[in-house]
This record gives structure tokens, sequence and C-alpha cells, in this order.
């Protein structure tokens, strides 16, 4: 995400080179210690996570930027032809998701009662949330985003041979077995 804030804010310094050094701090109570010790001028976090250290004055939130890619994704390794994850895994997400979507109190009074979040926030973060329609299928705009936002990071070479067969699993026929990057 350091990266796709120096691209917003137009501070890339050619391919890759941040014109700030990032530094790992850890977990959240260190990363709220840093800033607050002066170790870290500022960290970014999920908004709802975050939230409640803002609201009780303990840090101050001076933005916001979503990100250029889908929030959460199930990957698998093994052979793709295996068909656990369509016979079990697949069906048994999209049962709890459909649960979860239209049981909308049972999942804020267990995310607020479990997760730090009061019920308002709560509220807030389960009316933002978005499912995949089809859980089996990838979103290749969402993977051509990550890419592309890898590439200018100088993460990965536009020119990289991506073995989508792996990374993509049935979906990798969209660009074939080993096929560059997309551009």
């Amino acid at each position: 995400m350091a990266f796709v804030l120096a691209d917003q804010q137009g501070w890339l310094r050619g391919r890759g080179k941040l014109p700030f050094e990032p530094v790992v701090c850890g977990d959240l109570a260190a990363l709220r210690r840093a800033v607050t010790d002066g170790s870290a001028d500022f960290f970014m976090w999920e908004h709802f996570t975050t939230k409640r250290h803002y609201d009780a004055g303990e840090l101050k939130k001076i933005g916001e930027i979503p990100t250029p890619w889908n929030g959460w994704h199930i990957a698998a390794a093994g052979d793709e032809t295996d068909g656990r994850l369509d016979e079990f895994v697949t069906p048994a997400l999209a049962k709890a998701i459909e649960h979860f979507q239209e049981n909308k109190q049972e999942a804020v009074d267990y995310i607020s009662s479990n997760m730090a979040y009061s019920v308002e926030d709560a509220s807030a973060w389960y009316d933002e949330v978005v499912y995949p329609k089809e859980l089996g299928k990838v979103d290749m705009d969402g993977i051509k985003g990550a890419i592309a936002s890898l590439q200018k990071a100088g993460v990965i070479e536009h020119n990289d041979a991506v073995p989508w067969k792996t990374v993509l699993g049935g979906a990798s026929r969209a660009w074939g077995e080993d096929a560059r990057a997309p551009k």
C-alpha cells in the first residue's frame, strides 16, 4: 500500500523507488506505539479495525486509501483436478455467506461482541462488505489490477513469465499455461 500511496501522490522516484523507507513495526499495537513515540510518521491499516483508536483520540486519521484490488481471496495448493475445493469448500463457504447476508443482526452482534467494534461500526462494516456472485470464478480484472500495481512498484517485471496455472488454477486458461504478465 505504500507504493499505492506514493503512486497516487506522484511521489514515486522511478520504478519501484519510494521517497521514504517503510518501517516494519509489527502488529497494530506496535504500529500505534510507533506513531505515538515518533519512530514512525504514519501507518496504513484497515478502516474499521483502527476506527475505535482514532475515535478515542489515541490516533489521528489523516486519510483513507482504498485498495486497488479485492480485499480477500481463497488460495489452495495442490492439484486443481483434486475436486475438494469445488466439492466441499466452495459450497460450505457459499452457505456461510448466504447465512451471513440473510442474518445481519446476528452478524453485527457477533462482530461487535468478538472483534471490539461498536454496534454502529459493525453495522457500517457489514453494509460495505461485498462478496463475489460466483465463488469459483476468478476476477480477472482484479488480478490484472493487482499485477499492474506490483509491476509499477517494481515487485514483478512487465516481462516476468507468470505461471498462471499455479496462480489461478483452472482460470489460467484465459491467458494460457505460462503467459507473460498482462500489460
